[in-house]
């Protein structure tokens, strides 16, 4: 989990291109704005409830020389659409931040550059729903879209069609939410959901400043109802990576390579650390430096089913192993629609502590 704090807005005043008004001016009172020349920041550009901002092709927002920012611009209230701007970070830690109570937010087709620094998108206030990201190109960031632990009731988000290239961090991060106080807030287990990422495509290379626990293209950590599908994706580490008690999740479709052979990090195309109710399906993996889908639990204990384990597709080094199973009806391991590499061992029988790793159907 990556926490990142953001501070409170301030006021604003502009400078301005060659322009007769200040973009404080010109976007302050909302309604469709549309700009001509580009603009250097002096502080946050609020963009309040009610607008429209378009931008014509070559406009760029940054902020002014030797200056750092808490964000390039920031989104405060509902119905806020941005199109074709590009805003190109030197300092400020984050381009583009949602405020709270956001909702009915639109950004499409804008280029986002964080001079290898900057997050692109940082969601991390309460309730923000109903977002779509389509059809922008994030460039040199940190992360790409950070969902952070004070937005874990983020829902209701498409995030279609993207370009995320060169990031260094993971390039979309859902973070699980904190359940004790943090940075003196106190909040409840409420998780990001009904998140749709498809059709993005992700470089993620390895950078010096990158550790082992970031390089993913997608990082599910306790959300659920997430669909993961028709990505490309390229990673030094992990391709997608879920955990922190996500449920409900489809990663269908995705086209996954993980080209970095060093020892440290998961390496693995799809790795799925703690989480349930997944599918995993149709997705190509076209080479990685370790397991092509990983499976990592503690010890489960299943009982009263038909069957404790189905193992259906091709699965390559797939360990299940140290679990208490119910063996009453003799197949504990169901693998006949399984081709894979699977490891079953030491797995022992609930009731009588006997052997529980028996398959059927190979």
């Amino acid at each position: 989990m990556r926490k990142f704090q953001l501070s409170a807005p301030v006021l604003v005043l502009f400078a301005c291109a060659a322009l007769g008004q200040s973009i404080d001016a010109l976007v302050s009172k909302g309604g469709k704005v549309h700009l001509t020349s580009s603009y250097q920041l002096n502080h946050t550009l609020i963009i309040p409830s009610n607008t429209q901002l378009t931008c014509d092709s070559g406009v760029k927002l940054s902020e002014a020389p030797m200056l750092k920012l808490n964000s390039l611009l920031q989104i405060t209230g509902k119905g806020v659409h941005i199109e074709g701007c590009s805003i190109y970070s030197s300092a400020t830690p984050v381009i583009l931040a949602l405020g709270p109570h956001s909702s009915d937010i639109s950004l499409l087709r804008n280029h986002l550059n964080g001079n290898n620094n900057a997050h692109g998108i940082l969601i991390d206030t309460p309730d923000i729903h109903d977002v779509t990201i389509e059809s922008n190109v994030f460039e040199d960031v940190k992360f790409g879209i950070l969902q952070n632990v004070h937005a874990a009731d983020l829902t209701n988000v498409l995030i279609d069609r993207n370009t995320f290239s060169n990031v260094w961090a993971d390039a979309i991060e859902l973070n699980n939410p904190v359940t004790n106080d943090c940075c003196g807030i106190r909040l409840g287990d409420v998780r990001a959901s009904h998140v749709t990422i498809r059709g993005n495509t992700f470089r993620v290379p390895k950078h010096a400043g990158a550790g082992a626990g970031a390089g993913f293209c997608v990082g599910i950590a306790g959300a659920h109802d997430i669909e993961v599908s028709g990505n490309d994706c390229v990673a030094w580490n992990a391709g997608i990576h879920v955990e922190d008690r996500a449920y409900n999740i489809r990663i269908t479709g995705n086209s996954i390579l993980t080209d970095d052979h060093e020892t440290n990090g998961e390496k693995s195309a799809i790795w799925i650390n703690d989480g349930q109710h997944i599918v995993i399906s149709q997705n190509t993996i076209k080479g990685s430096a370790a397991d092509g889908i990983h499976v990592d639990y503690t010890v489960n204990i299943v009982t009263g089913c038909a069957k404790p384990i189905v193992l259906i597709g091709k699965l390559n080094s797939l360990s299940i192993h140290s679990n208490s199973l119910d063996t009453k009806n003799g197949c504990v391991f169901d693998t006949s629609q399984n081709k894979g590499e699977v490891e079953i061992r030491d797995n022992k029988d609930v009731n009588s502590g006997g052997d529980a790793n028996a398959t059927c159907g190979r």
